[in-house]
């Protein structure tokens, strides 16, 4: 078997032979074309080499008309090279066309052809190697490619939606196999995939329309927005194309290449194709508690809050479900524009509303209310700072972090104490609870010990030597204690001086 690379040029215009030379039906053709029949040997038999397709091609209906020169050497005299100086058959050497996107192919075994004008880069088509001798081997559009052609094309059968030159019927037979896919500029993504001027299936590529088939899936919820967010652009999830050619486009392949608010939050989205779950902001994936923070693409979701972050969210969050106390908009409310856009909107709000209440910031929980709201023996409560970071907004340092930060300080750290905190016991030593006074029976107390207001947790009543054995604190202390003992200026009480008479 020989085969021949084919260079394929439908459309050249044909030379008349130099004058006082035959023309050329003078050895083939007829007088009416210069094409056979009749071949050299006098052949019209349409299944004979010499005669077989010239004429179908020579009066092409579906494209220009076929050239000479589009198959052979077109000589320039009778004696020209490629021409009457090599025996029969006829030299096969085609031009450009037939050549697009491929390495065109001439069987002179079978008599078959493999070229761009017959389908050989296009899907689907039914007859793409033609036999040059038997005749109706390319009578329809399914012959050369699918009609519609498979997926990645629409799977619609009315080719002027998209083709201009077919919009009116059959196609144009100047552009249409001239190697250039005609697609009408002005159409919008909704040509293929989508409707109505919205490109969000459905329809899918296939004509699906279903939610549970993957061309479908949750287009129309992101794309149309809900009440919980607002319409996601094609661009966060796909590359977009400028142009139907680019690359990827019409790979046959969907990519999911996500940016945007899918990466909001500090996360690295992806998409799981196996499975058809995605990993996004979107979803609640940085959040506490939810219940499908990657779910499938053919889901049924819903619009329940707990799919992507607890309902109340779990601490460091408050365990009220009143969402509008704290953020602007809440369950009924959402602000679709600002929800889901990787910024936590909380108003501005007093401690209180977090922990504590009626305007006092202090939980109800361990020592906290004896500490801040001052007793007889402290005059003015604790302030927050003498514990713990005291943020200037939510998001602070390590505010709101599930983590509760100790970090002691002030009255803590008088004379000359180093105070510390053990989180395992939730034991303290401060100043304030006695360890440099002596004679304490609970000076590193535990946060949740209910020892009730007595001088002997904090110091000896009264303190070990070299302290007199005088238990008449007034004799000594009285701008501080009076009888009884009574604390008479809490104020200077745990204050880090030692008060005299």
């Amino acid at each position: 078997m020989r085969h021949f690379v084919l260079l394929l040029l439908i459309g050249c215009a044909s030379e008349a032979p130099p004058a006082g030379e035959p023309a050329c039906n003078a050895c083939h053709g007829s007088d009416t074309s210069i094409a056979p029949p009749s071949a050299l040997g006098g052949s019209t038999d349409r299944q004979s080499r010499g005669v077989g397709a010239h004429q179908i091609h020579a009066s092409n209906g579906l494209g220009i008309p076929v050239a000479c020169d589009a198959c052979h050497i077109m000589p320039a005299s009778l004696n020209a090279p490629g021409h009457i100086d090599t025996p029969w058959p006829a030299e096969v050497v085609f031009d450009e066309v037939g050549s697009t996107g491929l390495t065109p192919v001439w069987d002179t075994d079978l008599l078959t052809c493999t070229t761009y004008c017959h389908g050989a880069t296009l899907a689907g088509g039914a007859s793409t190697e033609p036999s040059w001798v038997v005749p109706g081997g390319q009578s329809g559009c399914s012959t050369c490619h699918g009609a519609p052609p498979p997926l990645p094309h629409p799977q619609d059968g009315a080719c002027g939606s998209c083709h201009e030159t077919s919009r009116n019927g059959p196609p144009d037979p100047a552009t249409h196999i001239d190697g250039i896919l005609q697609v009408d500029p002005a159409q919008g993504c909704d040509a293929c995939h989508g409707q109505d001027g919205d490109p969000a299936p459905p329809p899918a590529l296939d004509g699906a329309t279903d939610p549970s088939d993957p061309g479908v899936g949750a287009h129309t919820v992101h794309l149309d927005g809900t009440g919980v967010g607002p319409a996601i652009a094609c661009a966060t999830c796909h590359p977009v194309p400028t142009d139907v050619n680019d690359v990827p486009h019409l790979s046959g392949t969907t990519d999911v290449v996500m940016s945007g608010p899918a990466a909001a939050g500090g996360v690295t989205p992806a998409y799981e194709p196996s499975t058809q779950t995605c990993t996004v902001y979107c979803h609640g994936v940085t959040f506490a508690g939810a219940t499908a923070p990657t779910p499938a693409w053919t889901d049924d979701q819903g619009g329940a809050c707990s799919r992507c972050h607890a309902f109340p969210p779990a601490a460091p969050h408050p365990s009220s479900t009143a969402c509008a106390d704290c953020h602007p908009s809440g369950p009924g409310a959402i602000d679709a524009a600002t929800h889901l856009d990787g910024t936590l909107d909380v108003a501005t709000l007093a401690c209180d509303a977090c922990h504590g209440g009626a305007g006092d910031p202090a939980p109800a929980t361990g020592a906290h209310a004896a500490h801040l709201s001052g007793t007889t023996y402290t005059d003015a409560g604790v302030p927050c700072s003498t514990c713990h970071p005291v943020p200037s907004a939510l998001n602070d340092g390590t505010h709101y972090d599930g983590t509760v930060d100790v970090v002691l300080g002030g009255d803590a750290s008088l004379g000359g104490v180093t105070p510390a905190y053990e989180p395992v016991g939730q034991t303290c030593t401060v100043y304030c609870h006695g360890p440099t006074v002596g004679g304490g029976t609970a000076t590193a107390p535990a946060w949740t010990d209910t020892l009730g207001p007595a001088c002997s947790l904090c110091h000896g009543q009264p303190p070990p030597s070299p302290h007199p054995p005088n238990s008449s604190c007034q004799s000594c202390h009285a701008s501080v204690v009076g009888a009884g003992p009574v604390i008479v200026a809490p104020a200077l009480h745990i204050d880090g001086s030692l008060q005299f008479n």
